[in-house]
């Protein structure tokens, strides 16, 4: 039996593609972009340069600090610092709860109590709780995802900031996160052994 090419391409096109997931009710009046290194909430600078206290200023008083992580639990939005609060090392918005591992029953104790439920876009990408790696690569602009360390993150670098998506065992996201590298962006070429 013989199949039809054009009977045969479309059943490969319909494999490939992922079902459409329609971007939950988002809270428009929260907005985080990024551009680049570049964050704004709803519209005003996080400057990485600045101290903690100027972040609070953009984002309001922090709901608790643990460990030297700040928590917005209502926005759903943490801010880590290497260095005490004087500068942010990284931000990280909580966009779903499910882990990387099916066995793993607990989540870390400074998880903000909510997710983001606003906008977030990321070199022009609308990023949501049920946005696929091929959606988000397909609408951003600029340097693609690329598969991290573990099958759930992707990552890749911009200048020394590492920006990195994370998602859960079920495949739904579960946060986005911005920051400059520790160790800076890593040197290009082959791996060594």
């Amino acid at each position: 039996m013989r199949l039809d090419p054009r009977l045969l391409a479309l059943i490969l096109v319909a494999a490939c593609t992922e079902p459409f997931r329609p971007a939950p009710a988002l809270d428009e009046r929260h907005v985080i972009t990024v551009d680049g290194t570049t964050v704004r909430y709803n519209g005003r600078l996080l400057d990485w340069s600045a101290d903690a206290k100027r972040w609070e200023e953009v984002l309001g008083p922090a709901s608790r600090d643990v460990r030297n992580i700040s928590v917005w639990d209502d926005l759903g939005v943490v801010i880590y610092h290497n260095d005490g609060k004087a500068r942010p090392s990284e931000v990280l918005v909580l966009l779903g709860r499910t882990p990387h591992s099916p066995i793993t029953d607990a989540e870390p104790d400074f998880w903000p109590r909510n997710t983001f439920r606003g906008r977030l876009v990321v070199d022009g990408a609308l990023i949501h709780s049920g946005s696929s790696i091929r959606e988000i690569d397909r609408a951003k602009k600029g340097t693609p995802f690329r598969r991290g360390y573990l099958a759930t993150i992707y990552d890749y670098y911009v200048d020394d900031y590492l920006v990195g998506l994370d998602f859960g065992h079920d495949g739904t996201l579960t946060s986005f996160s911005i920051g400059p590298s520790i160790l800076g962006k890593p040197p290009t070429g082959k791996p060594t052994p």
